[in-house]
């Protein structure tokens, strides 16, 4: 990278240093570099939110079932089975 001078950033007007062809070649492969990883970090996060809907579910289902076999019966205020 190009250092400015020193005692100056090179930005308090507004404008940095102007950046070699090496500089952007190296700031856009890593630039490439983040768009990939997070890709692949929103893909993990997916399957993970897949695998929370799924285990939601079987909760809930099993939490329902056992209710159910809890449950006595249901019957008419006499009695007979409904």
């Amino acid at each position: 990278m190009q250092d400015a001078p020193d005692g100056a950033s090179g930005l308090k007007s507004g404008r940095g240093l102007p950046m070699n062809e090496q500089q952007v070649n190296e700031l856009t492969a890593a630039l490439k570099a983040l768009a990939t990883s997070q890709l692949k970090q929103a893909e993990a996060i997916n399957r993970l939110a897949q695998a929370d809907e799924t285990l939601i579910s079987l909760i809930a289902k099993t939490l329902v079932d056992e209710i159910d076999d809890d449950l006595p019966p249901q019957t008419y205020l006499d009695g007979k089975a409904r």
